[in-house]
């Protein structure tokens, strides 16, 4: 019988170190919702998952270790580790968390010397990790066929599927993947050689090395922020049971308005938390902070921690900063025209042009704002909806954290309601409650 997939997870509860986004002069891992930590709720929510192996929580770590001392007791798959000063960074080191030996990828000297020594026209580093990436693709092979030798016409498909891929990761390799060629490896013979029964590693030690390669590089990580007093295992669950159905490499979970217009009003009716939305044909949507994500597969991580820091689109110095910021990427024309579109939808709603909003509207699709983030982060970028609206309502400011807390057993039995309701949720399918003339406007 085969086990079912699990993954490891990595929690952000890091101390901003801007000021303003601190609540009650503290790091908002540690403000309580009804008598309990948040950080101290997620953590437990992550490590009762069933989807969910180590958990690592990255933050202050002599104070986190002082909250989550009960739960380091009993589940010895549970890590602290001190946070660094960017985002990116932070996840980037929770990842490493997850390995034994703290490498994303494995590191084997013999192996470099034999590619770095021979005829192979690998000048950076970037090119190394392309040739490793190439035989690493030929092992997965050979172990998914259960043999130990490949024909030449199966290793040349593996090899220029390979090659593909990093031609769209990568800008100003073009030379090089074209300098690779079975001939030119197998003219090398220090990895891959020919004989009778076709095309094998020279030993078997190269073999396993190159599958260890190809499992890291595409080792996938659950992530997630601590801020989040609605998180629940079944949510986490759910969205990795969604995006197991996808061959990507980004996936970023999303709520959509029929999901959240439930958590408009309060348990007495009062006021409860209404934010924008992005407009898209199929609906609208806001970020529901869930994210799986294969780290090693993303050509461009440090747009993501700028691209982080103006994610309010709602700030005109946000909006104009990012245009600026996807004007010098590469595909930047078809990029620029998903960005003017939703800033055009925000502007003319908030206007009360609704007609040309519409307009706008209906001609900026899902497909497109996925292909858009693909190509900037070059990578494989997914969209996934989450019946679990409550995963969305993270704690920003004072006024959330205020009905976060008054309205937290309400919202949790509301979230469980609509999460049965809402369980077929797909962004495929055209929302019914599309309706632009009303709601927040365009994030």
């Amino acid at each position: 019988m085969t086990l079912p997939r699990r993954y490891d997870g990595v929690l952000l509860a890091g101390t901003h170190r801007n000021p303003r986004r601190l609540i009650h002069n503290q790091n908002k891992a540690f403000l309580t919702i009804q008598g309990e930590p948040m950080v101290l709720m997620v953590t437990r929510e992550m490590l009762k998952c069933p989807k969910l192996d180590r958990v690592v929580v990255v933050g202050p770590r002599q104070q986190l270790e002082s909250i989550l001392e009960s739960l380091l007791i009993e589940y010895p798959q549970l890590k602290i580790i001190q946070q660094r000063s960017r985002m990116l960074e932070n996840v980037w080191n929770g990842f490493l968390a997850t390995f034994p030996d703290g490498n994303p990828l494995p590191v084997n000297r013999v192996i470099d010397t034999l590619l770095l020594g021979g005829h192979f026209p690998i000048k950076k580093r970037v090119h190394l990790y392309i040739m490793k990436s190439i035989f690493a693709a030929v092992a997965r092979r050979m172990t998914a066929d259960k043999t130990d030798s490949l024909p030449p016409e199966t290793v040349i498909a593996e090899m220029k599927h390979r090659i593909d891929e990093f031609r769209k990761r990568f800008e100003r390799v073009e030379w090089f993947t074209r300098k690779i060629t079975i001939n030119t490896i197998l003219a090398e013979g220090h990895v891959l050689s020919e004989s009778d029964s076709g095309i094998r590693f020279q030993n078997p030690e190269q073999h396993k090395y190159f599958l260890e390669w190809e499992e890291r590089l595409n080792k996938k990580i659950f992530l997630t922020a601590c801020d989040i007093p609605l998180m629940e295992q079944n949510a986490i669950a759910d969205f990795i049971d969604r995006c197991d159905k996808h061959d990507d490499d980004f996936f970023f979970s999303v709520a959509t308005e029929e999901v959240l217009k439930h958590f408009y009003t309060g348990r007495d009716g009062s006021r409860g938390i209404e934010r924008p939305y992005i407009w898209l044909r199929e609906a609208r949507i806001r970020a529901a902070n869930l994210i799986l994500v294969r780290p090693n597969r993303i050509g461009n991580k440090e747009l993501i921690q700028e691209s982080f820091g103006l994610r309010k689109m709602t700030n005109w110095r946000n909006m104009l900063q990012m245009i600026w910021k996807l004007v010098r990427q590469k595909y930047r024309y078809q990029t620029l025209r998903v960005a003017l579109s939703l800033c055009a939808i925000h502007v003319l709603k908030k206007r009360g042009f609704i007609r040309p909003a519409v307009w706008f509207q209906k001609r900026t699709r899902k497909e497109q704002l996925e292909l858009s983030f693909s190509r900037i982060f070059r990578t494989r970028f997914k969209l996934i909806a989450t019946p679990f609206g409550g995963i969305s309502l993270d704690v920003d400011n004072q006024t959330d954290y205020t009905l976060l807390e008054a309205n937290y057993s309400y919202w949790k039995s509301i979230q469980n309601e609509q999460a049965v309701r809402f369980n077929r949720i797909d962004l495929n399918q055209k929302s019914s409650a599309s309706d632009i003339s009303s709601g927040p406007a365009a994030q």
